[in-house]
């Protein structure tokens, strides 16, 4: 789809860009030293099996032991790969950086206001990221709408966070997210399936997606192998990626059977002492019974699929990126400005209610301490981040609500 760009769709791109380039320059977070280590094991020692094993060595027992960064593999082997496969061609340059990026204040970045490597490892982040500006016109068909979708899209704060600031791979997996959901607006279903399964090649929680598709389908065939082949796509797919890395008992302990996955169950409807119905299992299964009988969007059931493992959840700042083209959607689709604008500020709020290295100490070059603003907000305002963390429950209620196309 060629696009003529207006002036101001154009300058909001390029601001967007620019954006990301100087917040890639000078921020700079923790989490990161995963991708350095992942540039370090396939892009430099091209270990693409034995990379989970890679930070760790052996004791004299034969056990496991950690290194001193104290940094493992957590994610799923996309989130690595990808980043790795593009670090390739700078494989020289990050050479010499590991030790000196992977500490909680890397002594590389001492005395220094901004660092060049950094856009090295935020890369695949900021491609991923700016790659959805490519895929989101192509889900309207008026052109004001489209531009209206690259300005919000360009000049997203939870974007440009997300792969420019503290550089997570939620971007890959929100890009994988947008791509299956364009699949599935054409009705191509086992291809909106296999983008789905990548985006949970990098995060499990793309997994919850495949039943929506296929219950969607079998809403509208009724044709129960139809369910268990689309499923079963998504599934084999995802088995197949994951087996070469099966025999690990790195990454059977600190991914695939990883204690951070359990988070969306913590909270839930006791019905007797120890025994728990988890929030997330209880909404997710009712938007799929409203799926099953056509009372909410195919559309909306997605980005609910995705609530419901947030909104019961203490979830980390950056995966709220997930749900944002839904709502960039919803924004253009209904020119409702509310809920995308109170999403905003909740997002806010709760990023703030974290600890300063999500905020203003990711800036490492500057000597950043508003001890007025984190305190007070910690202080002074715990039911403002209680109500903001409601909100997304609120949200979540919101995409219920929303009828089939046909019905509306």
């Amino acid at each position: 789809m060629k696009l003529k760009l207006p002036r101001l769709v154009i300058f909001s791109i390029v601001i967007g860009i620019l954006l990301r380039l100087i917040f890639a320059l000078t921020t700079y977070h923790g989490d990161l030293a995963a991708l350095v280590l992942a540039g370090d094991s396939l892009a430099v020692k091209h270990q693409f099996i034995n990379f989970y094993e890679s930070v760790f060595t052996i004791g004299t027992q034969g056990e496991l032991k950690l290194p001193d960064h104290q940094m493992t593999f957590i994610y799923q082997p996309l989130a690595y790969f990808i980043p790795g496969l593009i670090y390739l061609p700078f494989a020289g340059v990050i050479k010499g950086l590991v030790d000196g990026l992977l500490h909680i204040n890397p002594y590389l970045l001492e005395g220094k206001s901004l660092f060049f490597p950094l856009l090295i490892y935020k890369l695949p982040l900021i491609l991923a990221d700016l790659g959805i500006l490519f895929l989101l016109p192509k889900f309207f068909t008026k052109k004001k709408d489209q531009h209206l979708s690259l300005i919000l899209w360009s000049l997203n704060p939870l974007a440009i966070y997300v792969s420019s600031m503290i550089g997570q791979v939620d971007a890959i997996l929100t890009f994988f997210l947008v791509a299956g959901l364009l699949a599935f607006k054409k009705d191509r279903l086992y291809l909106s399936v296999f983008f789905f399964t990548l985006s949970a090649l990098v995060k499990p929680i793309g997994l919850v997606l495949l039943p929506v598709v296929a219950l969607y389908h079998y809403s509208l065939h009724r044709r129960l192998l139809d369910v268990i082949k689309l499923v079963s796509s998504g599934l084999l797919t995802y088995l197949l990626v994951i087996a070469p890395f099966l025999p690990s008992q790195v990454y059977r302990q600190y991914t695939l059977f990883a204690e951070h996955i359990n988070k969306t169950l913590f909270a839930g409807i006791a019905i007797s002492p120890g025994t728990l119905i988890p929030w997330f299992f209880v909404t997710y299964a009712a938007i799929l019974v409203l799926l099953l009988n056509r009372r909410i969007s195919p559309f909306y059931a997605l980005g609910a699929a995705l609530l419901a493992s947030l909104s019961f959840t203490h979830f980390h700042p950056q995966w709220l990126v997930w749900l944002t083209p839904w709502l960039v959607i919803y924004l253009v689709t209904t020119k409702d400005w509310l809920a995308p604008l109170l999403t905003l500020f909740s997002w806010l709020v709760i990023i703030f209610s974290f600890e300063p290295s999500l905020t203003y100490h990711l800036f490492f070059g500057h000597n950043l301490n508003p001890i007025t603003l984190s305190s007070s907000l910690a202080s002074f305002t715990p039911h403002l981040i209680s109500l903001s963390r409601a909100w997304i429950a609120a949200l979540l209620l919101h995409f219920t609500l929303q009828k089939p196309a046909h019905e509306t």
